[in-house]
C-alpha cells in the first residue's frame, strides 16, 4: 500500500512539474547549441559609479557611455554625464554632463543615440525625492554637436500618451527613414500603477518628440527596441511579472505582437544589437538568487531576425556582485570587435559601485 501511494505521489509531482513548465511559451532554439566567441580582456572602466552606462558609437569608432555619476541605486541626488573611450574602450574619459539635477533630484534614466545629423542626443528623466523615489520627473532632452562636450536641453519637447503622467526613457534612440527617430519609453497610466511601454517618435531629428507613438506591450516596462535593415522591429520587454523578457516584434513601428519569452525569471533588462553579418545579439543581466550559480552577463544570437535563438550562454561571470549588476549594452567596431559594457555593485575583486567593460569577439560563422 505504501508503494502504491509512493507511486501515485511520484506520478503527480512529475505531472505538477510538466504543467508549470507550460506557464510561459519558451524560447525557440536554433539548432547551435552553443555560441562560440572569445575575450580579449576585461576593465574596471568607470569607478564609484552605479552607472547603467548606456553606449553610443560615432562615427569615428569613439564610444560615448551615459552614465549615472553617483554610487547609488538611485537614492541619491546625481547627474548624468558621458565619458569617451578613444581606444576601443580600454580607457575612458569624462566628456561633459548632458543633464545636471536640481535640489532634492537625480537625473539617470536615459536613453541615447545619434541623430541623421550626427548630433548626439540624449532623453533623460529622474527622480524627485531620491531617497524615497516620490516621483518620476519630466523628460528633459538633451543635444550636443561636439560629441558631448557641450549641451543645449529642452524641458518640455515630449508629448505624452494619454493618461500618462510622465514617461521614462529606456535604451537607444533609434534611426528611421527620411528624418525620423524613434525610442521607448514607459509610463504609469492608472491607480492601478500598471506600467505600459510605448514607442515615442520625433519627425524633426530630435527636437520634439511624440506627435506619432504607439503601444508596444503592458505590464512592461525598460524596454529595448531594435529596428533592423529590413525594417523589421523587435522589442526587449521587461515584463512587471513574472520579471523577465519578452520579445515583442513588429513590421511597421506602429503595431506590436508578443512572439515568446526571451529569458527566465530575474534575467532582465536586455539589449539587442544587429551585427555587421547580419545576425542579431542579445544580451542581459542575470539576476537570479542562487548561491551557488553567480550572477552576471548572459548572451544568445539569432539568425533569422529574431524568430529562433541559440541557447543561452555565460558572456560574463560576476562572482560576488549580490544579483545588482547587469544592464549591459554593446557596440560592435569597425574590426569586429565587440564592446560590452555593464554595471555592478561590486564583485570579488572590487568592492565598489562600478561600470564594467568587456571586449569580445564572436566567431565568424552563423
Amino acid at each position: 500500500m505504501r508503494c502504491k501511494r509512493s507511486l501515485i505521489n511520484f506520478i503527480i509531482v512529475i505531472v505538477l512539474i510538466i504543467s508549470c513548465s507550460g506557464c510561459f511559451a519558451q524560447p525557440k532554439f536554433d539548432k547551435l547549441s552553443n555560441v562560440s566567441f572569445s575575450i580579449i580582456d576585461q576593465y574596471v572602466a568607470i569607478d564609484n559609479m552605479a552607472a547603467w552606462p548606456n553606449l553610443t558609437l560615432l562615427p569615428n569608432d569613439s564610444i560615448i557611455a551615459s552614465v549615472f555619476n553617483q554610487p547609488s541605486h538611485a537614492r541619491v541626488e546625481g547627474d548624468l554625464e558621458c565619458w569617451i573611450s578613444s581606444d576601443n574602450g580600454q580607457i575612458w574619459k569624462y566628456q561633459g554632463t548632458p543633464a545636471r539635477h536640481e535640489p532634492n533630484t537625480n537625473r539617470m534614466n536615459v536613453a541615447a543615440g545619434l541623430a541623421h545629423n550626427g548630433d548626439l542626443i540624449v532623453l533623460c528623466s529622474g527622480w524627485e525625492n531620491p531617497d524615497k523615489l516620490t516621483r518620476v520627473l519630466p523628460v528633459w532632452v538633451c543635444r550636443s554637436s561636439d560629441a558631448g562636450k557641450t549641451w543645449v536641453v529642452s524641458e518640455s519637447a515630449v508629448k505624452l500618451p494619454s493618461g500618462i503622467v510622465t514617461v521614462i526613457p529606456y535604451g537607444d534612440v533609434v534611426l528611421c527613414p527620411g528624418n525620423e527617430l524613434a525610442v521607448a519609453a514607459y509610463g504609469i497610466k492608472d491607480q492601478k500603477k500598471s506600467t505600459y511601454s510605448y514607442v515615442l517618435y520625433s519627425s524633426d531629428d530630435g527636437h520634439t518628440w511624440g506627435e506619432k507613438q504607439a503601444l508596444i506591450a503592458e505590464n512592461a516596462n525598460e524596454t529595448f527596441i531594435l529596428r533592423l535593415q529590413n525594417g523589421r522591429w523587435l522589442a526587449a520587454c521587461r515584463n512587471k511579472s513574472p520579471n523577465n523578457i519578452s520579445l515583442v516584434t513588429s513590421n511597421d513601428g506602429l503595431c506590436w505582437n508578443k512572439e515568446m519569452e526571451l529569458t527566465n525569471p530575474a534575467q532582465h533588462p536586455a539589449h539587442f544589437l544587429e551585427l555587421r553579418d547580419g545576425r542579431i545579439l542579445v544580451t542581459y543581466g542575470d539576476r537570479i538568487y542562487d548561491p551557488n550559480c553567480p550572477s552576471g552577463i548572459k548572451m544568445r544570437i539569432s539568425s533569422d531576425q529574431g524568430r529562433t535563438w541559440t541557447e543561452p550562454v555565460d558572456l560574463l561571470v560576476l562572482e560576488g556582485s549580490n544579483r545588482d549588476c547587469g544592464y549591459p549594452s554593446t557596440v560592435e567596431l569597425k574590426d569586429g570587435m565587440l564592446v560590452t559594457t555593464y554595471y555592478s555593485k561590486k564583485v570579488k575583486c572590487h568592492q565598489r559601485y562600478h561600470a564594467g567593460v568587456v571586449r569580445w569577439r564572436l566567431e565568424d560563422t552563423k
